[in-house]
């Protein structure tokens, strides 16, 4: 098992140990998305924005501890969210819930982050989330960075590919070269 430290984040390059099933189909007619954002207006934006795209039942909530009630009594394909750092339950509790309870295995994760938020961003791949988005955004840029997403899903159908687009991003805008080679290193193991 290979570790390495990107941004002062352990990150483990063995990708096959986390507990995702890479196939799973979550952008259909019938997917559950939830999308956790504390301000309502923001949050309208959001869903709006999720059911133009014609996918199943898009639903915001006002917080993760809310995702996680829904995830109590029904399947969630897809939950889009903030860090939420400052409350109890956030995104880092989210992923770590994510990855011990099997049940949740095809619920995918994405995070809104900004440059405050890169601290975990490599360990928030490490564990498996599917993409991010900036934290900022407006109707239109937000539309651009779903429709960029939707373009790789369908080229893919692959959620590890999916992801490794996104981190490839991240260690290039950072010129994390080195840590980008050992990804790729990974990434030829698991797609030889």
């Amino acid at each position: 098992r290979t570790v390495n430290h990107i941004d002062g984040i352990k990150t483990n390059n063995n990708l096959s140990n986390l507990n995702i099933d890479n196939n799973a189909i979550i952008l259909n007619e019938e997917s559950n998305i939830v999308a956790v954002e504390p301000s309502a207006p923001i949050r309208q934006l959001l869903v709006a924005i999720l059911r133009s795209k014609n996918l199943g039942k898009a639903q915001g909530v006002a917080s993760i501890k809310d995702a996680v009630s829904i995830l109590e009594v029904e399947p969630v394909d897809w939950i889009l969210t903030p860090i939420l750092k400052d409350h109890e339950i956030n995104a880092i509790s989210l992923i770590n819930l994510m990855c011990t309870d099997k049940s949740l295995s095809q619920t995918r994760i994405s995070l809104f982050l900004d440059e405050d938020d890169q601290d975990i961003f490599s360990y928030a791949y490490e564990k498996g989330i599917l993409c991010d988005f900036k934290k900022k955004f407006n109707k239109e840029s937000l539309s651009t960075e779903l429709d960029e997403f939707f373009q790789l899903w369908n080229k893919y159908n692959d959620t590890t590919k999916v992801s490794a687009f996104y981190l490839r991003k991240y260690l290039n805008r950072k010129s994390l070269f080195r840590y980008q080679i050992n990804f790729e290193k990974s990434m030829l193991n698991l797609y030889p």
